[in-house]
C-alpha cells in the first residue's frame, strides 16, 4: 500500500516538473525583444538617417541600447524620438563614438507592447569616408524589463552604409561652326595720259614777203624761216578698270581722234603753204 502511495506522488511531481519546465521555456522565448538599424548607402558629404526599429516586443516598460559608429567616417548631427515607447532620454553627446537612447515609462501599469521605429539619428558622412561603414547596436544590461521589473532580453543586428555608385555625367561636345567672309577689294588703277601739243607759228617777216612776192624764184619750201614752238602739258585723268575683253578704251579712242585731227590740221596746213609758196 505505501509503495504505491509513493508511486502515485513520484509520477505525479514527475508530471509537475515536466509541466513546470515547458512553461518555463515557454516564458523564456516569448520574453525576449529585438531590435535593428537600417541600412542605406551615400557618398562623402551627404546627410543620411538610420531608423531604429523594434521588430518585436514582448511587452516592456523600459528599454536602453547603445549605438556605435565610426567617427573617421559618421559624424552624428542629430537624434529624434518617435513617440512609440515612452519615457525617452538620450546621452546628448553627439561628439563620442556612441549614443545611448534610453525609454523608461515609471508611471506605466501595463506594458507597452508596440512595434516600429522608435528613433531616428541623422549623420553626416566625412571626406574620409570611402569604403562600408558599420553601425552597431546593444542592449544596455539590465535597462529592459516589464511592469513586474523582470528583465527582458534584448537581441539586437546593426545596420551600415555603403558607398553609393558614382554615375559619370555624359559628355557633351558642341561643335561651333565658324563661316568666314573673304571681303573682295576693288583697286581703281590711276591712270596719267600725257597729251603733248605742238603749236606751229609762222614768221610774220616772212608771211609778209611772201605776201609781197608775186612770183616764187624757188620751187623748195624752206622752213628756216618758220619758228616751231613746242609746248607740252599733262592732262591727268582718272579711268575706270576696264573688263577683260572689252576693246579699246574710250580714252585710247579719244586719244587716236585727236591724233588724227592734228596729223590732218597739219598735212592741210603744209599743202596750203606749199601752195602759196608756187604762186
Amino acid at each position: 500500500m505505501k509503495k504505491r502511495f509513493f508511486s502515485a506522488a513520484a509520477s505525479i511531481l514527475l508530471c509537475a516538473a515536466l509541466v513546470m519546465t515547458a512553461m518555463v521555456f515557454q516564458v523564456s522565448s516569448a520574453e525576449t525583444a529585438s531590435v535593428s538599424l537600417s541600412s542605406t548607402k551615400a557618398k562623402a558629404g551627404d546627410t543620411v538617417t538610420v531608423t531604429v526599429n523594434l521588430n518585436s516586443n514582448p511587452g516592456i516598460i523600459a528599454m536602453g541600447l547603445d549605438v556605435g559608429y565610426d567617427t573617421s567616417k559618421l559624424k552624428l548631427e542629430s537624434v529624434s524620438d518617435k513617440g512609440l515607447l515612452k519615457g525617452w532620454s538620450g546621452s546628448g553627446d553627439y561628439s563620442a563614438s556612441s549614443y545611448r537612447l534610453f525609454w523608461s515609462d515609471d508611471l506605466a501599469r501595463d506594458d507597452n507592447t508596440s512595434t516600429g521605429a522608435v528613433a531616428t539619428m541623422t549623420f553626416k558622412v566625412l571626406d574620409d569616408f570611402s569604403d562600408t561603414a558599420t553601425i552597431s547596436v546593444s542592449s544596455v544590461s539590465g535597462s529592459t524589463f516589464d511592469n513586474e521589473l523582470n528583465d527582458i532580453s534584448v537581441s539586437a543586428s546593426g545596420g551600415k552604409i555603403t558607398p553609393s555608385e558614382t554615375t559619370t555625367a555624359p559628355t557633351t561636345t558642341t561643335t561651333k561652326s565658324s563661316t568666314t567672309t573673304k571681303q573682295s577689294v576693288t583697286t581703281t588703277k590711276k591712270s596719267v595720259t600725257t597729251t603733248r601739243t605742238t603749236t606751229t607759228r609762222f614768221n610774220d617777216d616772212y608771211y609778209e614777203d611772201m605776201t609781197d612776192e608775186t612770183e616764187s624764184d624757188t620751187d623748195y619750201f624752206d622752213f628756216t624761216d618758220f619758228t616751231f614752238e613746242e609746248t607740252e602739258s599733262e592732262t591727268e585723268s582718272v579711268t575706270e578698270p576696264e573688263d577683260e575683253g572689252r576693246g579699246i578704251s574710250k580714252t585710247k579712242a579719244v586719244l587716236i581722234i585727236l591724233m588724227v585731227c592734228f596729223a590732218i590740221v597739219g598735212v592741210a596746213i603744209i599743202i596750203s603753204i606749199v601752195k602759196k609758196s608756187k604762186e
